[in-house]
């Protein structure tokens, strides 16, 4: 015998999805955020660990060495590994590793109670996480992608048509005056038209949070999968 569904269960559903959804999204930028202060727990216990296990007075020194070329090896892993990051992002992941590295090796030879080591880390520690949540927090917005800053109208057309559902397509700013701002939109060739995009403006428009009516394109005369447009500057 079939079930029949109401249309206010449809909605319940669809509802309690979303809801999940974005808690879902909730908990995760929050575990995000969370994750370097967890990690410079860790650490702090991991070298006090090393400082137990490895301290011996007449071994110090080779295993400082030891511990040295371990931190030496993580830096570079953690140099090549972040290759495809910005110049920033890069660096801010190098250096991060080799100063917790440097650290541990003081620790490791001094101990964690150390009056000026364990204060290094403590300012050191915090400084590292708020350093890495403000790196998140950018990676969030999308701030970190270079278009947002040398191109920010393009930038914001393609989020806002990624949201409208036409991936895929590219815009370039290619004139900006007091008064409007003048680009090219670039769409899939064979799979969409300067029709499809005229269609679908509004959507982009929302998707960029602009006022309706901000955006205003026509076809491109000398390509089919070409459209031009223009956006009034703010001010």
């Amino acid at each position: 015998m079939a079930t029949r569904t109401s249309g206010k269960d449809l909605v319940s559903l669809e509802t309690e999805s979303s809801l999940s959804k974005v808690a879902a999204k909730e908990v995760s930028k929050a575990v995000t955020l969370a994750a370097p202060w967890v990690v410079a727990l860790f650490g702090y216990g991991l070298a006090t660990a090393l400082h137990f296990i490895l301290y011996s007075p007449g071994m110090l020194a080779v295993w400082s060495s030891v511990v040295t070329v371990c931190a030496i090896v993580l830096t570079g892993v953690a140099f090549g590994q972040s290759h495809a990051r910005g110049p920033w992002g890069k660096t801010h992941t190098t250096v991060s590793t080799f100063l917790a590295g440097m650290w541990t090796v003081a620790v490791v030879i001094t101990g964690p109670a150390h009056p000026i080591v364990w204060r290094l880390g403590v300012v050191g520690g915090i400084t590292m996480a708020l350093s890495w949540n403000i790196r998140s927090v950018i990676r969030m917005k999308g701030w970190d992608n270079p278009g947002a800053v040398s191109d920010p109208l393009a930038f914001l057309f393609g989020k806002g048509a990624e949201k409208a559902g036409m991936p895929g397509v590219a815009a370039t700013t290619t004139k900006a005056t007091d008064h409007k701002t003048e680009f090219e939109v670039q769409l899939q060739p064979g799979k969409q038209t300067p029709d499809d995009l005229q269609r679908k403006l509004g959507y982009v428009e929302s998707g960029m949070g602009l006022p309706p009516g901000s955006l205003t394109t026509t076809a491109d005369p000398d390509d089919a999968s070409k459209a031009r447009g223009w956006h009034p500057t703010p001010g």
